[in-house]
């Protein structure tokens, strides 16, 4: 959600109750044991008052409220209070205009200064030392030395000196805190500027000197309307007015070094006329009986406040160096974010995420003096003002850079109403002229309807964004990669112009605390710029919100490793700017404009340019085809000095609209894409962000199991409120518990309803009738298993989709939108919807199979093994269009050999023509009768059995008998020399004087044929995938094996099998079953010993490593192994493949094993077997040797066959157990059954280009690494 910055305080620091709640008790028992006390004041809580009528305000009491059920203690509930009940618990309140109150009972104030003594008082008692009036006057950082830092101070006015070392330095300075980031050189990453206050202390209220006899307190009120808060002060009441603040308040001449040490005790003179309109409003309005009494004392004091008046708490840009400053509401921040900042300091890793809370690293050389500034005296002026969620406050957004940029400047000539942060202005919506816009609203916002005009106009045609929220970082050095596997779970690119998103988890506690896109551009260029030399090179973008945690977090990470000096890390928000151009015409529009189209036309979904373009006339465009928006599009990286004048010229294109971010977070949320706010500081097994995870990332030991899923809700809000689901709003169920939260929302102008991303708690029920509270009404709410809307424009521009595959649970929808950001989690099918064919062929039917096989995937159900009608279309779909492994080379290796097969019933046969091997239609084009029926050797020619027609091995019709004249081919006699045709009859077959008859039209139908691995593969009907694209890597995986040389040693037919062709296949892929099933191989072959090997392609690898010695005919020692082998771990090992639809092979150190299964209907299935041995084998051992041997091996799979169709066969009888619909698939083993079903779904639902691609983590050139 985009929000004005930094209007959303309120709700921003509301989130701190998560740690306040907790830490409220320890304050309580600090002033029970102190002797003393500490002045804590919270009996009575307090008290925010909302005036009646103040419709705003009242929404906010509400929204705070509805909060506050997420982070309070359910002891001490914030509740909303009537008038009657104000009264009640404050007598000197005048409730007559009041609408409600929002009381808080876990408030109050505290004495600062007896609060620090006494936690001064518990630190001694742990072994700390306390220098008092010590005056430090300079800091180093040493460099090599033990410890970090030296600490230059003066004792007693400098009577003495000292130097005090340290690995942690925490600046708690206050006033003073610049002065000690001056001196370590960080001042400018410091704003705050040393401000005025007011307070006013009345003289004694009677009744409050009543109620203070008896033990009584008032509670504290928060007077919005009146822009104070008054809080009783012994028998009076103290009065703190936010008045309109002057900038003769705000003190520039202690910017930097902060005030003279003298004023650790002095005041500034009275300026009560500042605060006359408050303190009538408190005596007329709220609390009349102030108006008998005077005021006893007034205080003017320093306080100092940063530009968002939030704390400045956590780490800096110097490691060990913290910050504790801009503390602007003592009780509810002081011991909270001590307890936060020790926690961050002890383990490195924020408690909770207040990155954009408190995170001093929040701002950037951005926030100027002036700045800062005009910012602070807005804020405080603002403190009590509504938070509106799109508000755009204006003050010292002109002395920020973002302003003044020329890409900042057009967007304000085209009408950009823009929103401000991290120094960045961002547009929203593009107004007409004249356009009249109020943003202080939380619902009916004036700009909706513009923003749903601009989704609609991307949607349907082609849209241009300038995508200012993003920072950027080039991180290279010999040792980038290293640095971001160690940081990030994703895969690294290794491929130029690739690119990932991936995250970034706290190494302890497993929370996302980052977010990046990655791309590797080694080897390319930047902006028509070498950006390498020798090294990698990575582009990463990540939130501009949070660019200088993102980048602090990767040098932590580096330092953490060691590789400072081998990693460079570049922030280049500044010099890069990106552009946006999205929707089903933006293909056409770029390359309308670009001089190089080619580039566009080739340039595949989550790929760079590697070269630079010309668009538009503007050089030095690197273009990449993703778009945030999940419709088809490109983004722009170009430098920021050019991009103004390349959307000025894109704008001007007669079809182009201009889009803002309220479009952007519609169009993004239907398809299910997160932003940094969504992930919420999650655990990584909380965020949904499992696809993203490389197999061999290594996650924190976390014992607990996950509190909370990623969701996305679809919400039926009131009129008017499409667009104002605020984050923390609680979902409920039908019990009124709460089991869930918001994070982002937006109005989706397709689905034509309200969407929010949030988590549901995985301990509560949350299956039925649940409820949205927010504003104080109950809205009703769904969760979505699947975004309303499909991503757009995803689809390989190779013949290979790769990026469309259905991998790993997902649906080619779903995992293309995840290769963004998404939420999606099943697919549905609806059986209302109106099929045209059988509901098999569509994807909806597979909802199960496709969901991620570690979140919630099941495998099949019984009709996909007993159905004759999904067998019929699984022939049709994947044995008609697929590659189908149908025999050995070795058995058609010498010219004219000749090999029959069959394809589910299909006849084809295949022939090796003068040494090359091609596969034709069994038939005859005479007549139709089947030629070959046999292998044979020795053929030139193929001969019909009816009427003789002959066929050359290369396919052409060489003979037709008395047809005509002319000369036959190779190897077959003319009508001439036909001695068994009489020659009293021959004449009566002379045809020659047949009409429109040429042989050359009437040679074999041919059929698709490739080899592999010594093997034949055929497919019936052409498509656009290889056969080296179908098996992908296996080439490099298998690189040391002399495949090709080997034959066919042992084999067998088993016919009849009582299992559907699946069944034996799924049977093969996982290793579940072993110890139950095949005991005796689990001694060479042990369950512990396997893992995966998948690389890229339509195919299931794993593998065994290392095999033991178990006794076994297949032990690794009783032959030597395989050519080629012999200085791998393959020596050692056992890779098992099984090639899409239906061979599986086991490669053995010594020998292979290898089946071919043929489907015969539903229920039976036939399997070739096979034992492939090289030729060696004997010239190493000897022929009796070998053959005793090859008889071992052989006899061994038959046995482990055998007991598998046993359990095939029993499986199929269960699958006529009509209420088995799918069980769950184990994460740990049967993930290849997954991948699997996966394939075989996307035949079905004719999506036979897609390739699956590799496992994160997998590396096809490292044998068993």
């Amino acid at each position: 959600m985009a929000r004005g910055w930094p209007s959303d305080k309120i709700c921003r620091i509301t989130k701190i109750k998560e740690i306040t709640c907790p830490i409220f008790t320890i304050i309580t028992t600090s002033d029970d044991r102190t002797e003393g006390g500490i002045g804590l004041h919270a009996t009575a809580g307090s008290i925010r008052l909302v005036k009646l009528g103040d419709k705003d305000r009242t929404l906010e009491a509400k929204h705070h409220n509805e909060m506050a059920k997420l982070y309070d203690d359910p002891m001490f509930p914030t509740t909303l209070v009537t008038p009657t009940e104000i009264a009640a618990l404050h007598p000197l309140v005048n409730t007559e205009n009041l609408e409600l109150g929002l009381r808080t009972i876990q408030d109050g104030d505290v004495d600062p200064t007896l609060l620090t003594n006494a936690l001064a008082a518990e630190a001694k008692k742990a072994g700390a030392t306390i220098s008092l009036n010590t005056k430090v006057i300079n800091i180093q950082v040493n460099q090599g030395s033990e410890k970090k830092f030296q600490v230059f101070a003066q004792v007693e006015n400098g009577a003495e000196n000292i130097i005090l070392e340290a690995d942690n330095v925490v600046n708690a300075c206050g006033l003073w805190s610049q002065r000690i980031s001056a001196m370590l050189g960080i001042e400018q990453s410091h704003p705050a500027f040393v401000i005025e206050h007011h307070y006013a202390v009345t003289e004694p209220i009677p009744l409050l000197t009543e109620m203070r006899a008896r033990g009584e307190r008032v509670p504290v009120l928060r007077d919005l309307a009146g822009s104070c808060y008054l809080r009783q002060e012994q028998d009076g009441i103290l009065v703190g007015p936010y008045e309109a603040l002057p900038l003769s308040a705000i003190h520039d001449e202690w910017q930097r070094s902060g005030p003279p040490e003298t004023w650790a005790w002095e005041l500034f003179p009275d300026a009560l006329d500042r605060l006359d309109q408050v303190l009538m409003h408190a005596m007329d309005e709220t609390m009349p009986a102030l108006q008998e009494v005077g005021f006893a004392s007034v205080v003017n004091g320093p306080t100092i406040w940063a530009p968002d008046s939030l704390p400045r708490c956590g780490r800096t840009q110097i490691p060990g160096y913290y910050d504790f400053n801009t503390l602007t509401y003592g009780i509810a921040h002081s011991l909270p974010l001590a307890e936060y900042l020790s926690g961050l300091m002890l383990s490195g890793e924020q408690s909770i995420d207040l990155t954009n809370e408190c995170d001093p690293l929040r701002f950037g050389p951005w926030a100027t003096d002036a700045f800062t500034k005009a910012k602070v005296q807005e804020t405080y002026s603002m403190n009590n003002a509504p938070s509106y969620a799109y508000e755009n406050r204006k003050a010292g957004r002109e002395f920020a850079h973002g302003k003044n940029t020329a890409l900042a400047q057009v967007l304000k000539t085209k009408g950009a109403l823009t929103s401000f942060s991290q120094g960045v202005e961002t547009a929203l919506v593009y107004l007409d002229k004249n356009t009249e816009m109020n943003e202080a609203k939380f619902y009916q916002h004036d700009w909706a309807k513009i923003a749903i005009k601009e989704a609609e106009a991307v949607r349907s045609g082609v849209g241009l964004a300038a995508a200012t929220g993003f920072s950027k970082f080039l991180i290279t050095g010999p040792r980038a990669r290293d640095l971001l596997l160690a940081t990030t779970t994703n895969v690294v690119p290794k491929t130029a112009g690739a690119c990932r998103l991936t995250y970034a988890i706290a190494p302890k506690s497993g929370s996302v605390v980052a977010e990046f896109t990655v791309s590797n551009l080694t080897g390319g260029a930047l902006f028509s710029h070498q950006i390498f030399d020798k090294d990698p090179i990575f582009y990463v973008v990540g939130a501009r919100d949070y660019a200088g945690h993102d980048a602090e977090w990767l040098r932590s990470r580096a330092r953490a490793l060691a590789i400072c000096d081998q990693v460079s890390i570049i922030d280049k928000s500044e010099d890069i700017d990106i552009l946006l151009l999205a929707g089903p015409q933006a293909e056409a529009t770029l390359m309308s404009v670009v001089d190089k189209p080619n580039i566009i036309s080739e340039l595949n979904f989550l790929k760079f340019s590697l070269t630079p373009i010309t668009v538009a006339g503007i050089s030095g465009v690197t273009v990449a085809r993703v778009s945030f928006t999940g419709e088809a599009g490109f983004e722009l990286h170009l430098p920021a000095s050019h991009s103004a004048h390349l959307f000025e010229a894109l704008s001007k294109l007669p079809s182009v609209q201009l889009f803002g971010s309220h479009a952007t977070n519609s169009l993004r949320l239907e398809k299910g894409f997160k932003v940094k706010g969504d992930l919420d500081y999650a655990r990584f097994d909380e965020a949904g962000i499992n696809p993203f995870i490389r197999k061999s990332w290594i996650p924190p030991t976390i014992m607990s199991e996950p509190t909370k899923k990623a969701a996305l809700f679809q919400i039926s809000m009131p009129n008017g409120f499409e667009w104002s689901v605020p984050s923390d709003c609680p979902v409920l169920n039908a019990h009124n518990e709460i089991i869930g939260y918001t994070t982002t929302s937006a109005y989706g102008t397709e689905a034509q309803a309200t969407l929010a991303a949030g988590y549901l708690y995985t301990q509560k029920n949350w299956q039925h009738d649940l409820r949205l509270e927010c504003f104080g009404e109950m809205c009703n709410l769904k969760v979505l298993d699947l975004p309303p809307a499909p991503v757009r424009g995803v689809l390989s521009k190779k013949k290979i989709q790769t990026p469309a595959v259905s991998l790993a649970g997902m649906s080619p929808t779903r995992r293309i939108s995840q290769s963004v950001r998404s939420f999606s989690t099943s697919i549905h099918f609806d059986p209302t919807l109106p099929q045209e064919s059988s509901p098999w062929l569509h994807e909806d039917y597979f909802r199960d199979t496709i969901r991620p096989v570690f979140e919630e995937a099941s495998c099949f159900g019984a009709p996909m093994y007993t159905s004759p009608e999904i067998f019929k279309d699984e022939r049709n779909e994947i044995f008609r269009k697929e590659w189908v492994c149908v025999g050995h080379v070795s058995d058609v290796a010498k010219p004219g050999d000749v090999l029959p097969f069959e394809i589910c019933g299909h006849p084809l046969f295949a022939a090796n023509h003068k040494g090359t091997i091609k596969a034709y239609h069994n038939v005859c084009r005479h007549r139709g009768a089947r030629l070959v029926d046999r292998k044979q050797s020795g053929r030139a020619v193929v001969t019909c059995p009816y009427h003789r027609w002959g066929y050359a091995l290369d396919g052409r019709l060489v003979g037709t008998p008395c047809w005509d004249d002319e000369v036959g081919g190779e190897g077959f006699e003319t009508k001439k020399g036909d001695k068994q045709l009489p020659p009293n009859i021959r004449a009566k077959f002379d045809m020659s004087n047949i009409l429109k008859f040429d042989k050359k039209d009437y040679g074999l139908f041919d059929c698709e044929l490739d080899t592999w691995g010594g093997m034949l593969f055929a497919r019936l009907t052409p498509g656009n995938v290889s056969l080296a694209d179908h098996i992908g890597d296996l080439d490099i995986q298998f690189r040391h094996y002399p495949l090709d040389e080997t034959y066919v040693a042992r084999r067998s037919t088993l016919d009849n099998i009582q299992a559907n062709w699946k069944i034996l296949l799924e049977n093969f892929s996982e290793y579940y079953h072993l110890p139950a099933v095949h005991p005796e191989l689990c001694t060479v072959s042990g369950v512990a010993e396997h893992y995966r090997t998948q690389g890229s392609g339509k195919y299931l690898g794993f593998a065994t490593a290392p095999l033991s010695n178990g006794g076994t005919f297949v032990d690794p020692d009783v032959a030597p192994p395989l050519p080629g082998i012999e200085n791998t771990r393959n020596a050692l090992a056992a890779r098992h493949i099984l090639i899409y639809p239906n061979v599986f092979m086991s490669f053995y150190p010594h020998h292979i094993m290898r089946c071919i299964v043929e489907p015969i209907d539903a229920n039976t299935s036939r399997e070739h077997f096979h034992v492939l041995a090289h030729p060696t084998l004997h010239e190493r051992l000897g022929h009796e040797k070998a053959e005793e041997l090859l008889d071992n091996f052989f006899a061994f799979h038959t046995k482990v066959n055998s007991e598998d169709m046993g359990i095939c066969e029993a499986v199929q009888r269960g699958m006529h157990a009509q209420p088995y619909l799918g069980g769950r698939l184990s994460f740990r083993f049967e993930e290849t059954i997954h991948r699997y079903q996966n394939m075989v779904v996307d035949s079905l639902v004719n999506k036979h280009n897609n390739v699956p691609p590799a496992d994160t983590d997998f590396n096809a050139f490292d044998d068993l690494s």
